[in-house]
């Protein structure tokens, strides 16, 4: 009987010690998380330019100044509400960068450059884009803005003919909150 006793408090030391082991691994890996949002656009339209190159890019959102520590994952999520009407076809594009300025549209690109096509008068085209930046070293006073710029072959979209519409109208300009940009930092 003796032996059972002792195996029955050795398996409930294990498990004690499992338990203080595992909530230790938690307790050490329990980051804070803090979460950062705005639906806020600082644009009331993006201009559509004849091709890509012409760099007539914009802010569409920013978030900051932030401090990051290194190690900590910032996981970002937009959703952005567009309309054409020019009548003809346009390229949407927009990336993500972190950078030192709320109108800094050069930093580090923390999220390649992706295009859409905007059908002709489309309204409400719902852009959506999301993926993580680690931060390997600690930052201060950093934004994340999302940049936007639009492309259209085509005259009467890209102002070169006269009487065209040359931009992308953003729905909910300013704050009346049609999209949105959020940051969780982890």
């Amino acid at each position: 009987m003796r032996p059972i006793i002792f195996i029955r408090s050795l398996s409930s030391i294990l498990c004690i010690l499992m338990l203080m082991g595992i909530s230790t691994m938690l307790a050490a890996h329990d980051q804070s998380k803090v979460l950062h949002s705005t639906d806020k656009e600082l644009v009331a339209y993006i201009p559509v330019r004849p091709n890509i190159m012409a760099r007539d890019y914009q802010v569409l959102y920013s978030i900051g100044p932030l401090s990051i520590e290194a190690g900590q994952l910032v996981d970002f999520r937009l959703q952005a509400e567009i309309t054409n009407n020019c009548g003809d076809n346009v390229g949407l594009g927009r990336y993500i960068v972190r950078t030192d300025r709320a109108d800094g549209l050069r930093g580090t690109v923390v999220n390649k450059a992706v295009m859409s096509n905007i059908s002709k008068d489309e309204h409400h085209e719902v852009i959506v884009h999301s993926g993580f930046d680690q931060v390997h070293a600690s930052v201060e006073g950093v934004y994340y803005n999302v940049i936007v710029y639009a492309a259209s072959s085509k005259s009467v979209c890209n102002g070169t003919e006269s009487g065209g519409n040359d931009r992308l109208l953003v729905e909910g300009f300013d704050d009346r909150g049609f999209g949105f940009f959020v940051l969780e930092i982890r």
